[in-house]
């Protein structure tokens, strides 16, 4: 996770904004977003680079094995986990 906190926060540029973290439990799964807010007097968010498509290709993979799926915003990610049964 620390990797797509980093990615998403770069593309805001120093002191362009506010990362956000929300988490919302469904009955099916965890969702995680991951979101980059900028400041009214901050330039626009930057487009997502090279650098950036790789991180979340890492991520992607990394979480892959647990069942977790990971969805590309304009604005950041989304994380979603599948919810484990209890034993």
């Amino acid at each position: 996770m620390l990797n797509l906190l980093t990615a998403v926060h770069e593309r805001l540029g120093e002191n362009g904004g506010t990362l956000r973290v929300l988490c919302d439990a469904a009955e099916e799964n965890l969702r995680l977003d991951i979101l980059a807010t900028v400041d009214p007097e901050s330039p626009p968010l930057a487009p997502p680079d090279m650098e950036y498509e790789r991180s979340l290709a890492v991520a992607a993979a990394l979480l892959d094995s647990s069942g977790a799926s990971l969805e590309e915003r304009p604005d950041g990610v989304t994380v979603r986990l599948p919810r484990q049964s209890a034993p």
